[in-house]
Order: structure tokens, then sequence, then C-alpha cells
């Protein structure tokens, strides 16, 4: 599992590539976080099944990417992401959040 999570961690750098945006795995609550960032968690297994019996299992992410720009470029990249679908926006204490759910 930890060498997915580096391989995720890899892609999410190349896609994002800009050194204003910070990524973060799983933060603590008191870390401090500048903005715009993206903040990936894992989630679970999403298994397939075939003859009653699991034949494929492949681990689940939750991205949250968090800007002040609500028409940030990288809103659209972050979606472009193989097995990446969007969730519902959402607006909290001035910042916008764009939720994905990624299988990877």
């Amino acid at each position: 599992m930890a060498m997915r999570r580096k391989e995720l961690d890899a892609l999410l750098r190349e896609t994002i590539r800009y050194p204003s945006r910070k990524i973060y795995f799983q933060p603590p609550e008191n870390q401090k976080i500048s903005y715009p960032c993206l903040i990936y968690e894992f989630t679970g297994l999403g298994t397939r099944y075939a003859d009653d019996r699991p034949y494929s299992q492949i681990p689940s992410w939750n991205l949250t990417y968090i800007t002040r720009d609500p028409d940030d470029e990288m809103i659209l990249k972050l979606a472009e992401l193989p097995q990446c679908a969007m969730g519902r926006p959402f607006t909290s204490e001035n910042l916008y959040h764009y939720p994905y759910t990624m299988y990877f």
C-alpha cells in the first residue's frame, strides 16, 4: 500500500507542478496549511467481485483541492486524472473546496 501512495503522490506532484501549491497527505489538525493546496487521504479499497469472491482491490482516495480563486485552472486538471471524479464543491471560510474521489 505504501508503494501505491508514493506513486499517487508523484502523480499529484507532476500534475500540480507549481511550487506555490502545496500537497498534504492526511495532515494532522494542528498543521499549518497554506493555500492553494491539495489534501489527500486513503479512504479504503474498491473491491471487484467475480463468482462471489473478490478478484481485485483498488485503493480509494479522497482528494480536496482548496483555493481562494474560484476560477483556478487546477480544478479541471485534477478532474482529468485517471479514475478521478469530482464531487460537489463547497465554500468554507472564504475558501473554495473541490472534492474528488480517485481510485489508484
